[in-house]
C-alpha cells in the first residue's frame, strides 16, 4: 500500500518539477493573444472598426465591453505591439521571452524546431484573425 501512495504522491511532483516554466509561458501568451483577437473581432463587429492607437489604447477599449481585465503584457511581461493597418487589418505581436523582434512571419511555422532552444524568443503574431508564430 506504501508503494501505491508514494508512487501517487512522488509521480506528480517529479512531473511538476520536470515541466518547463517557459513552456508554460509561451502558452499562456499564445492563449492571451488569441483571446486579444477574439475581443478585437467583437469590437468590431460592435463599432464597424478595430480601435486605433497604441496597445495600451487597444486594451482600454476592448476591456469597455469586450475582455474584461485584458492582460497588459505577455507572460514574460513584455509590452504587446499593436499596430492597425490603413487598410483595418490588425496585428498583435508578442517578442517572446527575449522582448526582441525575432523569426515570424508566413514562414515561421517552417523553421521552428520544437528542440531548437531559443524557441522562446521567437516572435508570436496573430495579423487579421491569422496566426502566424508560436513557440511551441
Amino acid at each position: 500500500m506504501k508503494k501505491y501512495l508514494l508512487f501517487f504522491v512522488i509521480v506528480p511532483l517529479l512531473f511538476f518539477a520536470c515541466s518547463n516554466p517557459q513552456e508554460e509561458k509561451c502558452k499562456q501568451t499564445t492563449n492571451d493573444i488569441i483571446s486579444l483577437a477574439r475581443a478585437l473581432g467583437a469590437y468590431r463587429v460592435d463599432n464597424g472598426a478595430y480601435p486605433t492607437g497604441e496597445a495600451n489604447d487597444m486594451l482600454d477599449y476592448i476591456s469597455i465591453a469586450h475582455l474584461e481585465n485584458p492582460p497588459r503584457t505577455d507572460a514574460w511581461g513584455n509590452q504587446w505591439i499593436y499596430i492597425i493597418g490603413e487598410d483595418q487589418k490588425y496585428t498583435i505581436k508578442s517578442y517572446g521571452r527575449d522582448g526582441i523582434p525575432g523569426p515570424s512571419g508566413p514562414r515561421f511555422k517552417e523553421v521552428i524546431h520544437p528542440d531548437d532552444p531559443f524557441r522562446f524568443d521567437y516572435d508570436i503574431i496573430i495579423i487579421d484573425g491569422q496566426f502566424f508564430g508560436e513557440c511551441r
